[in-house]
């Protein structure tokens, strides 16, 4: 019983198709959430200078509930480099 955070980058080449460029990013949970939502405030990701990966960095808020009754709201950050395939 556990739930796993992902994070999708979607990318495409610069008008000279030399470089990596992020376009738009998500983040969500799956697997087993009862009980709690994941609530991204902020995604950020930059292009590193190899052109290899990019980096992140990701806000949001998991917010605890109860039969519908929030309870506790927690702060969380992950930041990181996705490895371009």
């Amino acid at each position: 019983m556990t739930s796993t955070s992902r994070l999708h980058i979607t990318y495409g080449k610069s008008k000279q198709g030399q470089v990596n460029v992020p376009t738009t990013a998500n983040s969500l949970t799956s697997g087993f959430v009862g009980g709690t939502d994941w609530k991204p405030q902020m995604i950020t990701v930059y292009r590193t200078k190899d052109n290899q990966a990019f980096k992140y960095f990701v806000s949001g808020v998991v917010e605890w509930s109860l039969f519908g009754v929030r309870l506790y709201s927690e702060p969380k950050q992950y930041e990181g480099l996705a490895m371009i395939p």
